[in-house]
């Protein structure tokens, strides 16, 4: 029985090669696409279910070829978190590192450099409720109107990292505090 042999060596370098271009091609259209899912946490899951995936390509007659393969398919994933896909990535990367248990000084060293404030005029109507709603998880913020009469999210700070982009200037991060130290962090967005 005759075994047939790519350029590449065994089958699998190739097959292993296919897939690591495949994982970086699709990370690559998830940021660039719906980068609302970018996060560390999701980025470390990716790379931790690809290269799992690739694993036993690696192990199977192992080869310096799959090795090297493996480990430039682990550095490229590991660099992807690092380029700024759209306009609210470095946003998103700061609103990422805020967590509970931070007080607004730690908050502001991180997240001082955007808007303040939703930009949006307080409600117009004399009886409405004074919330804030999002249509994607369906949370509800108490809001509250300023002096400068512009709605604010009741016992938060919510951060904006662009007003011009019409795509963009609704992102809202939202970073609630109670007793000046964060409860919880929201990216709403536009």
């Amino acid at each position: 029985m005759t075994r047939r042999v790519t350029r590449f060596g065994h089958p699998s370098v190739l097959t292993l090669g296919i897939l690591s271009v495949t994982a970086t091609l699709l990370l690559c259209a998830v940021y660039g696409i719906v980068d609302v899912l970018y996060s560390f946490e999701f980025h470390v899951i990716y790379a931790a279910v690809w290269l799992a995936v690739c694993l036993p390509f690696v192990l199977k007659r192992p080869s310096k070829s799959k090795f090297g393969i493996y480990l430039i398919t682990a550095f490229w994933i590991s660099l992807l978190y690092f380029i700024p896909w759209t306009p609210r990535t470095r946003f998103l990367r700061d609103l990422d590192r805020v967590h509970s248990g931070m007080t607004r000084n730690e908050v502001e060293s991180i997240m001082g450099k955007y808007v303040h404030g939703t930009g949006w005029p307080t409600n117009p109507f004399p009886n409405a409720k004074q919330q804030l709603a999002d249509v994607n998880s369906g949370k509800v913020y108490s809001t509250v109107d300023n002096a400068s009469g512009e709605m604010e999210v009741k016992d938060s700070i919510v951060y904006r990292h662009d007003v011009h982009d019409g795509r963009y200037n609704s992102d809202f991060g939202v970073v609630k505090f109670q007793n000046d130290r964060v409860v919880s962090v929201d990216f709403l967005p536009d």
